[in-house]
């Protein structure tokens, strides 16, 4: 417990703990009620703090128990000398890590929204209405009837309505990614992306011993003159595109270009993995590559990073039923099934 109390000749009103008898050593009984006060607001980051000695009057105690329960308060990191000026309540300390780690591209809670809440209402509704069996059972490889409908609901915005039997659920994007590079590559093919792109196809290229080519782009993303150029140059086993709110510049690439360049991957009978994540965070997004080059398109969209990280689910759009088969046994090699 601690109260303020004006210093007498002064206005300035000072800080006092109230010490117990009983209470175990003062020094420390001074130093807990001070950071009681940091923590419950009552002192705040900034304010000064009486003298040793002031404070050793008013309580009536040596100078060298008020002097012990500062050192033990500035161990604490609760207080700061300022020299002459005396001594103030020290600001709170933030850990900084040296190396900010940009390879994870976390989504923010949005603002004015009680997403936790919301969250758990709506889990709490989906195992109210979910058969436990769907918990406790492998499923199908690629999804349930019901999990692809849901992928064909979740991206009805961009495509209209879908076949569901084109769609592959899968445990989240980047285990997407890695089958696609598996069905669609070989060991030392080329994989064709723009020079900033998502460390995740950077990570499964080096591990399935792919090579990664950078094409040229601007701030409209990459450019179709260049796109054609390398591919006639490299014939690449793919072409990774995350061409809304691109990953790591957050360009959106506009429609016209999307056009140009799944007519350059029709022409060059170049496949195309378009990596969409973050449609949903978009004002008013571009029609996906996959709507003009459904042949040539293998599509991505993830809840990851429009709801949660730890909602590991992601619908692929793959229109070629052997194409499909294919996919579905490079992903059992590393992942049996999604999220149910």
């Amino acid at each position: 417990m601690s109260q303020l109390k004006n210093i007498q000749d002064e206005d300035v009103p000072i800080w006092l703990p109230r010490l117990a008898v009983h209470g175990g050593p003062r020094f420390l009984q001074i130093a807990d009620a001070l950071q009681a006060a940091v923590t419950e607001g009552s002192l705040k980051p900034g304010e000064r703090l009486p003298t040793q000695r002031q404070l050793a009057e008013q309580l009536d105690v040596d100078l060298t128990t008020v002097t012990r329960a500062y050192d033990e308060a500035r161990r604490r990191n609760l207080l700061e000398g300022r020299g002459a000026r005396g001594t103030y309540v020290a600001a709170p300390k933030v850990e900084l890590n040296a190396v900010l780690d940009l390879s994870m591209n976390t989504p923010p809670p949005p603002d004015g929204v009680d997403f936790d809440d919301m969250l758990k209402q709506g889990l709490s509704q989906v195992l109210m209405r979910a058969d436990s069996a769907l918990l406790m059972n492998y499923h199908l490889a690629g999804g349930s009837d019901s999990d692809r409908q849901a992928g064909a609901r979740w991206l009805e915005p961009m495509f209209g309505h879908l076949d569901t039997q084109q769609l592959v659920v899968c445990p989240g994007a980047q285990a997407a990614i890695a089958a696609l590079i598996l069905v669609l590559t070989e060991p030392g093919d080329v994989i064709l992306a723009e020079a900033m792109t998502y460390p995740g196809l950077r990570a499964a290229a080096a591990q399935f011993g792919r090579r990664i080519i950078a094409v040229e782009a601007d701030q409209h993303g990459m450019l179709p003159e260049m796109l054609e150029r390398a591919c006639r140059q490299h014939k690449p086993g793919l072409v990774y595109l995350n061409p809304t709110l691109q990953n790591p510049t957050a360009i959106t690439m506009p429609e016209h270009r999307r056009k140009e360049i799944a007519s350059i991957a029709k022409r060059c009978n170049v496949r195309i993995v378009e990596d969409d994540p973050y449609w949903l965070l978009a004002d008013a997004p571009p029609p996906p590559i996959a709507r003009f080059a459904s042949e040539q398109v293998y599509y991505i969209s993830t809840l990851s990073k429009c709801l949660t990280p730890g909602l590991r689910v992601a619908f692929v759009l793959i229109h070629d039923p052997q194409e499909r088969e294919r996919f579905l046994i490079a992903l059992r090699s590393f992942a049996l099934m999604g999220s149910p």
